[in-house]
């Protein structure tokens, strides 16, 4: 491909969470309260107050022997699900960004994303992969919905372009070991659910593209063996969440078997299992993590960010909607980029 041909390649993929952003704020995606800008931004607050609580318990926390263990075991099949504390605290930072401005807030939020979209060594390529190409797809369009990112846009740029490739090929690889292997859907209910949500992410954001068709049809069949009725885990529950969100954020009908096992099980979870995604466990900042416990802990804070971002925030105030003035804020009239 030469210089002018890949440049045009790169704009076009670039393009795709600018689209998102339109597509997602020209959704019904806000509840009765549309009509009243104020109140929508007072609820707004709350939220993105609640999940502050990660960033307040661990932004300066020592996570170095969490580095050194993921550097010594680059391949350990729980690596992915530790990218949750880097993403979730890159989340909050963007937070504060939307919150209170400062550039600082905007910088800590891509470094921490950067993070994760630089080291694929440390988590691609294993079952449960997917979460992070979601989430960090997730987390991209945040991003790219920004209102003031001057000086920052190059590197946003790059961040999408990243994450798009990562996207792609954690999917193509998936699909090809499924259609390798003639195994469709695994046995273990976090591995089906992480492979779902990638292949939506990845059929939404690639939908001109040859494979999309069939990641849809890999998605769907496999969200089919999860049943209403089951008790999930968190990290299941999570996964079939950023699933729907992917549809739902690029304007797409949301398959009723998703509808049902990644809205309705998710939202009654806290009262039907334990432990739940909705509750932090940790209470008060935090000096040091290391494996164990206390990374532990970490973690699954981390995936309550997620949670509260796929599942609550993002459905009610989709990337780009924080940026529309007070007779602008309604998502069916996006504002021009």
């Amino acid at each position: 491909m030469d210089t002018k041909n890949r440049r045009n390649e790169n704009w076009r993929l670039a393009a795709a969470f600018a689209c998102l952003v339109l597509a997602a704020n020209s959704l019904n995606a806000v509840g009765p309260g549309d009509r009243f800008p104020r109140r929508r931004d007072s609820m707004r607050q709350r939220q993105l107050r609640a999940m502050d609580v990660f960033l307040t318990n661990y932004g300066s926390t020592d996570f170095s022997a969490v580095r050194d263990a993921l550097e010594a075991s680059p391949a350990g099949a729980g690596n992915p699900e530790i990218m949750s504390v880097a993403l979730s605290l890159g989340n909050d930072y963007l937070s504060r960004f939307e919150r209170h401005g400062g550039p600082a807030y905007l910088a800590r939020a891509l470094e921490s994303f950067e993070s994760v979209a630089a080291r694929r060594d440390l988590w691609g390529g294993r079952p449960r992969s997917g979460t992070v190409v979601a989430y960090l797809d997730m987390s991209v369009a945040r991003v790219n919905g920004e209102c003031e990112v001057s000086g920052f846009q190059d590197r946003i740029n790059a961040l999408s372009l990243a994450a798009l490739s990562l996207t792609a090929e954690e999917a193509t690889a998936a699909s090809d070991a499924e259609e390798s292997s003639a195994l469709s859907v695994s046995s273990i209910p976090e591995d089906n659910a992480a492979r779902a949500a990638l292949y939506v992410w990845a059929a939404s954001l690639f939908s001109d593209d040859p494979r999309a068709e069939q990641w849809r049809v890999n998605a769907g069949r496999i969200v089919t063996g999860f049943s209403l009725d089951d008790c999930q885990s968190d990290e299941t529950v999570l996964a079939l969440s950023q699933a729907a969100l992917g549809y739902e954020l690029f304007g797409k009908e949301l398959p009723d078997r998703f509808r049902t096992n990644a809205t309705s099980r998710a939202r009654r979870l806290s009262s039907t299992c334990s432990p739940s995604i909705g509750v932090y466990q940790t209470s008060e900042p935090v000096s040091v993590v290391e494996p164990g416990e206390t990374l532990a802990a970490a973690v699954h804070d981390g995936m309550v960010v997620a949670y509260d971002l796929s599942e609550l925030f993002l459905r009610q105030f989709p990337p780009g909607s924080q940026c529309l003035d007070d007779e602008e804020d309604d998502p069916k009239h996006p504002r021009a980029l």
